[in-house]
């Protein structure tokens, strides 16, 4: 196997991977959810008054549910970040026998299957006790899916400038 199917099988696993995190976390019904991300935030909030960066009132119950809700969508951009970087380095190594499809026109589709990912992941919440779908969500989604994309777009043009740099170095160095 070359290397661009590799790294094509690779980005599509991590890519799943990330979609089926999603569901996973929606399958949870409410008072389940709140307890992980009670954890979660608690960590959090325990490591920034540790280090000094947070006043110690953080800490009680009644603040902690204040950013327990911060976290949680934070929470949902990042797994959309992953979710977008992934699905384009995925778009970044597909390639189609004899189909001349535009690096952008495959990083747009990464972003609809994302935005119809969040969209379904909402949606499932619905089936779930004690959740629902927010609108909000599916836009928080799109922002880390959009945010992912855009990371993964600048970090391969400097990756293709980099290349071509020491690929014209070594082509100056034989022609003397």
């Amino acid at each position: 196997m070359g290397f661009r199917k590799l790294a094509l099988m690779i980005f599509l696993l991590l890519f799943i991977g990330v979609a089926v995190s999603a569901f996973w976390f929606s399958s949870k019904n409410v008072a389940e959810s709140r307890r992980m991300s009670m954890a979660v935030t608690g960590k959090i909030l325990n490591a920034g008054v540790k280090i000094g960066v947070l006043p110690n009132e953080v800490l009680e119950i009644r603040n902690k549910r204040k950013y327990d809700n911060m976290i949680r969508k934070i929470a949902h951009f990042v797994l959309y970040v992953f979710a977008g970087f992934f699905g384009a380095g995925a778009a970044y190594f597909w390639r189609v026998p004899g189909n001349n499809t535009k690096k952008m026109d495959l990083y747009a589709l990464v972003l609809f299957l994302c935005i119809a990912l969040a969209v379904f992941d909402e949606l499932h919440q619905k089936f779930v006790p004690g959740r629902g779908p927010m609108l909000k969500d599916v836009l928080i989604d799109t922002a880390g899916a959009s945010m992912g994309i855009i990371i993964w777009f600048i970090v391969s043009c400097m990756a293709k400038k980099a290349r071509n740099a020491r690929r014209n170095k070594i082509e100056g160095s034989k022609v003397v």
